[in-house]
């Protein structure tokens, strides 16, 4: 994830990084920043996340953390993630 922020914004996190790419994984392949999102990283993403069993995001006190895909689902809920 990092990786694709810093291709797309020369960023290594850029804000609401998380919930972007989660939304891209819905929504298909993107213009992001300066990237082509393109359906291999999408399906690299994808990968990664069915092996992890969840979703990393940022927060704010620990930098990038792990969240089970129960606990991303909640917080998705509870800060109107996705746009």
């Amino acid at each position: 994830m990092s990786e694709l922020s810093e291709d797309a914004y020369c960023a290594g996190w850029i804000d609401r990084l998380e919930f972007s790419l989660w939304q891209a994984l819905s929504d298909g392949p993107r213009k992001f920043g300066q990237l082509d999102l393109a359906t291999e990283h999408l399906a690299r993403l994808a990968e990664l996340s069915e092996a992890s069993g969840g979703w990393i995001y940022y927060n704010g006190e620990n930098d990038e953390s792990f969240a089970s895909f129960s606990e991303w689902q909640r917080l998705v809920a509870n800060t109107g993630g996705l746009e």
